[in-house]
């Protein structure tokens, strides 16, 4: 049976404000203070002044927070009041021994009222000790705050975080250190990311269903340039292949373009996994979740082994993240791509057991297992990446190799990552060989360097002898 609890935390998570906030009412009722606190912040977020007001004596008697924070409590008692709160007016000159202003007398107006703030109006950088830091920033100036180097008032980075003045509040989820890839557009750089994408190896049915859909998107483009109505199409992915065949590589090409099909207005990538979504409290994954969505606007969100969203008990909040993400994805149609990424069979199970997600991510775009020769040219291709050149009797062992293991290479073992750790291999044979011999050649890849798949696969090199 569906206690009270639960039904109330469904209908808040897709509900509108009356549910959040009876919701958060309910939770503050039953001592319930740190899920009270993080859903009337949600709803002070979006101005609602009553929502400012019971955060605010939350913050003030430190329910929900490590400790009081009267500064945080002035400042959502203070927005409050600028909205005509009357209660908040009343407990802010309480705590400041400031009277009220009433609301209701005649003069001048606030020229620049304090506006409600998101997660994209906090700006977060990195410091020296490797931390995070944050600053609330105009959603105008975010983008000339990233691309400075220096700025006044920059928090202290050895500020602790039990400081009353520590912005608890909003560094609680926003400030997650993310993997984000920008795209390359430094001028020296190649400007075409189809250059980018043809030189990856193999993945020929995969080249030309982007084709496909690039141009689908220029087509829409010139019908909006010519006055006509657009479809808005979804332009969502589901990346099904075994590890090492080029998922995350390809899903960086899609952020540069669509960003030149002018479908995204930044571009950038946001590599995720499944505990950078999920949070270990209940009703805290959909607020963690969404703060990493409003981070991937503008660009693409790549989830990678995203069916172990799918996965878990009854307990799990991996559905919530799931509903979370098809929710804003719904209300932002345009300007957001969502890539999930992993092995062909779990993804066909994720797609199974969720309905929404197979009528909402269309493309599905299938990674295949890298042939023998394929994997050599990847081999080459480390090769003349690091500046090193393969000898020609290298190429018959090398050859052997990779036709010998693609009889054992699983999704555990990967692809190219495994013509990666070959390369490796293969580069600490030749470290041995030159330092016993004093061989003055620091480039040349021979035969004997080339590692056999007994050694790749328990990890134990050959004997020096072997290695002449």
């Amino acid at each position: 049976m569906t206690t009270e609890f639960e039904a109330l935390l469904s209908r808040a998570i897709v509900g509108d404000a009356k549910e959040r906030k009876d919701f958060a009412d309910y939770c503050r009722s039953n001592e319930r203070y740190i899920l009270a606190l993080e859903w009337y912040r949600r709803l002070a977020d979006a101005g609602d002044a009553e929502a400012q007001y019971q955060a605010a004596l939350l913050f003030y008697d430190g329910k929900g927070c490590p400790i009081p924070n009267t500064d945080k409590a002035v400042e959502l008692l203070t927005r409050a009041a600028q909205s005509g709160y009357q209660p908040a007016a009343r407990k802010l000159a309480e705590i400041t021994g400031v009277a009220p202003i009433d609301s209701t007398s005649e003069g001048p107006t606030d020229p620049d009222p304090i506006k409600p703030l998101t997660f994209r109006d906090v700006a977060f950088k990195p410091t020296n000790d490797g931390s995070f830091c944050s600053e609330i920033v105009p959603h105008e100036r975010l983008t000339a705050y990233y691309s400075s180097d220096t700025r006044g008032d920059q928090p202290d980075a050895e500020q602790p975080s039990n400081d009353p003045s520590y912005d608890y509040d909003r560094g609680h989820y926003a400030n997650t250190a993310l993997r984000i890839h920008e795209p390359d557009m430094d001028p020296g750089t190649d400007q075409d990311p189809y250059a980018r994408l043809d030189s990856l190896i193999g993945l020929s049915k995969l080249k030309t269903q982007l084709q496909t859909i690039r141009a689908a998107a220029q087509f829409q483009r010139r019908r909006i340039e010519a006055g006509l109505a657009a479809s808005a199409a979804s332009h969502h992915f589901v990346f099904a292949g075994s590890p090492g065949t080029g998922k995350t590589e390809v899903a960086r090409a899609l952020g540069r373009i669509f960003l030149d099909c002018k479908l995204l207005t930044r571009g950038h990538v946001v590599e995720v996994d499944r505990s950078d979504l999920i949070a270990g409290w209940v009703g805290h994954t959909a607020l963690k979740t969404e703060a990493v969505l409003e981070r991937a606007l503008g660009g693409v969100l790549f989830i990678d082994e995203a069916y172990s969203l799918a996965h878990g008990s009854s307990y799990d909040f991996g559905d919530e993240a799931l509903t979370t993400i098809l929710k804003f994805i719904e209300d932002h149609r345009t300007d957001l791509i969502v890539v999930m990424a992993g092995t062909p069979a779990e993804m066909d199970a994720l797609l199974a057991c969720n309905p929404g997600l197979s009528s909402r991510f269309r493309h599905k775009i299938v990674f295949p297992d890298f042939s023998p020769d394929e994997l050599c040219r990847i081999f080459d291709k480390f090769c003349r990446e690091g500046d090193y050149i393969l000898h020609g009797d290298a190429w018959p062992a090398l050859t052997a190799l990779f036709r010998d293991a693609h009889k054992h290479i699983t999704p555990e073992l990967g692809n190219a990552r495994f013509a990666r750790n070959a390369f490796e291999f293969a580069i600490e044979n030749m470290a041995r060989r030159i330092i016993r011999h004093d061989d003055p050649d620091l480039k040349t890849l021979f035969f004997s360097d080339i590692p056999v798949l007994s050694d790749l696969m328990t990890g134990k090199t050959r004997a020096p002898t072997l290695l002449l």
